[in-house]
Formats: C-alpha cells, structure tokens, sequence
C-alpha cells in the first residue's frame, strides 16, 4: 500500500500544480466524480435495474479502492456519461472502450477486462447460417445507440445494411421478434442476463458467425481535467496489482454466466499477459 500512497502524494502535487479548474475549482481527490452507463449484467443491480453494481462496476470499485482515490461513482445514461465528460463535469468513466472520436476528449487506463459482441439473427430465417457481412446485405441490423462495436457502420451502410439504432438492448429482442430489424449486436453477458430475465429459453435467436472484434473496456479521464489524467498512472498500478493478486480474476469469475459462447467466440476474460 506504500506504492500507491507515495503515488497518490504525486498526484496531489500535480493537481495542485495543474492551476486549472473543473466545476469552477481545482479538483481534489476525494471529489472525483466517475460515471458510467446501466449496461447489464456489468453496470446494473442483479434485477437489471440503474445501479453501481454488476461485474465492470465491482472491479472499478476495486481498482479505485486499491488506488487510494476515494471516487464517487455514478450511473447516468450513457450520451450523457460521454457528455459530462467531454465538458469536463464529470472526471472518470469506466466500462469504456477505445474509439476514434473518444480519444480527442478521454485519456485510457490499462484495459481492465475483454469481452466479446454476438450477431443474432432470428432462429427460423431462412436464409441462415450467415458466416459474413455479405449475409447482411439488403438487411436492418439493429444496435444500441452511443455503443461502440468495434464496427465501421459507414462501411456498411455502403454495403447496403441498414443500421438501426435504438435506445437499449430490450428493446433489440422486441424489434428482432416483431420483424423490424433482421439482426442484432448484443454481447453475450448482456443476452444471457437478458434472456434470464425474459424466462426465454433462448431457441427464437440463432448467433451468426459473422466475426466481431473482442472488445476492451477502460477507465477513462476527461481530458479536460488535468488532475483526472494525472490519476491514470495511479490507477494503472492498481490494475495491475489486482491483476497480481487475483482479485480482478476472482471478481469476473463471481460475476459472469459460465455458459460458453459459441464455438471460435471467447467468454469474457482479463487481457492476457
């Protein structure tokens, strides 16, 4: 725990020296604010419902924790997450990924776990199995608004799929079952955690092998409070020790369904090394 105050000693020095303002003062640590998205089963209590809770929410608490920062962490809906930290109103976010038009106003930790995006299409569709963008073409994939897939939509939009975006995952198996769209993305903890809700076995939805890239999620700092970047160092060690420790392992282990996701697909996992 010594490592982490002497860093935390830094890092109080270089806010102190940053002179500049969020909220109209300098930040200190015990006021830095971190917000993220309700995304079940990683950021939601166990009825799916707003909260600081699920897997993601659980090892940020920890890293947090082991960083010496004392950080409030807050739920809010996810356009307003990226915008809050944009201006700078709020400091951290987490359960982040990496994304072009992102890096311009967030600064990235070390990644903290992977997982992995599913296509689903309709179990009956008779033009199953689809085993490449091409399947999709003439179609509607559905997706939720503000989330990153790892996915040029242009690109397939020039392949003439039509991109729907809604505003959260239920709402991705209303659409699929009532025919308004012909595929959805869903990572695969989110649709187990779904499908349980929904006591639905499952059997309406057939996973696509249309390859998606696995995904990292971070904890990010607004760019636009110096004394928020100045942490990132802080809270990589921390990620680090965790990851030494076991703690992050055990923490994902507790936290996901052990079903295995389709064959060539990667359950959700910590990066390697």
């Amino acid at each position: 725990m010594s490592l982490f105050l002497g860093r935390r000693t830094l890092l109080t020095g270089l806010a102190a020296g940053a002179g500049l303002a969020a909220l109209g003062r300098p930040v200190q640590a015990a006021n830095f604010r971190a917000v993220s998205h309700c995304w079940v089963p990683w950021n939601a209590d166990p009825a799916g419902a707003r909260a600081v809770h699920g897997i993601g929410a659980r090892m940020t608490r920890a890293v947090f924790d082991t960083s010496g920062l004392p950080v409030s962490m807050k739920i809010l809906p996810w356009r307003r997450c990226l915008n809050d930290l944009q201006q700078g109103h709020s400091h951290l976010g987490w359960s982040t990924v990496r994304a072009p038009e992102r890096e311009v106003y967030l600064s990235y930790s070390k990644p903290v776990w992977l997982t992995s995006n599913l296509i689903f299409a309709a179990a009956d569709d008779p033009s199953l199995p689809w085993k490449g963008w091409e399947s999709l073409a003439g179609k509607t994939l559905g997706v939720v608004r503000g989330y990153g897939y790892g996915v040029d939509f242009d690109r397939l939009r020039g392949q003439g799929i039509r991109i729907e975006a809604v505003g959260n995952e239920d709402q991705q198996f209303s659409m699929l079952l009532n025919r308004r769209v012909d595929a959805f993305v869903m990572e695969w903890q989110s649709y187990l955690f779904l499908q349980r809700r929904r006591g639905a076995t499952g059997g309406e939805f057939a996973a696509t092998e249309i390859p998606l890239p696995e995904m990292s999620y971070h904890i990010v700092a607004s760019r636009a409070v110096p004394e928020a970047v100045a942490a990132l160092p802080l809270i990589d060690g921390a990620i680090d020790a965790l990851r030494s420790d076991g703690t992050l392992a055990a923490l994902l282990r507790e936290g996901i369904d052990p079903t295995p996701p389709p064959a060539g697909i990667r359950q959700s996992r910590l990066p390697p090394g």
